[in-house]
């Protein structure tokens, strides 16, 4: 819907108020950077794709009017299991959600966690075994980061949302008041 609103018809299935689409990830040149950024671990690619999620909140914000900061939310990336993170070397969606706070000036905080390992979602297929993958997978480590809060919600690819469902109903559970997401690409 227009702004990243969700529809009427999705809104009583989805935590997120909002979700913010800067690319396609059918677009092959996206499609490799982000591949390379999580699979071969090159974390100085974080830097071009900030560049086009700079981009587009900047032309959201000149061109439609509308600026999603205007209830100053607390950016905050989607979390990885601790293995994931120590395989990886960093987090590819904590390293956006940073660059993105501290160019417009906003709060970070880190408070969810990923309480067990499951299997990527990248390498699960169906949408109800995605959506059953990660439920109960997500906990809030520090509720007065987040009470009464709008969140904003920073991943690097959203295909069914699951993750980002999951991670919106944990964090309205602990206090926060709105929840939205910003993905580089939808899948």
């Amino acid at each position: 819907m227009p702004f990243g609103r969700t529809c009427i018809l999705c809104r009583h299935d989805n935590a997120v108020g909002e979700l913010f689409i800067v690319a396609n990830y059918k677009d092959k040149l996206v499609e490799r950077i982000i591949r390379y950024y999580k699979y071969r671990f090159i974390g100085d690619l974080s830097a071009p794709l900030f560049l086009l999620v700079r981009k587009y909140f900047k032309t959201v914000i000149a061109r439609k009017n509308f600026n999603p900061f205007l209830d100053n939310p607390v950016i905050m990336p989607a979390p990885l299991h601790w293995r994931r993170l120590n395989w990886r070397g960093f987090n590819q969606s904590a390293l956006l959600a940073k660059a993105l706070a501290d160019y417009f000036q906003l709060e970070y905080a880190d408070p969810l966690i990923r309480l067990r390992t499951s299997s990527p979602q990248a390498d699960i297929k169906e949408r109800d075994s995605r959506l059953q993958n990660v439920v109960g997978l997500f906990a809030c480590r520090d509720k007065k980061a987040i009470d009464g809060r709008s969140i904003l919600l920073v991943d690097d690819v959203c295909t069914t949302g699951a993750t980002l469902n999951e991670c919106a109903k944990t964090l309205k559970a602990a206090g926060a008041v709105k929840v939205a997401a910003l993905v580089v690409a939808r899948g």
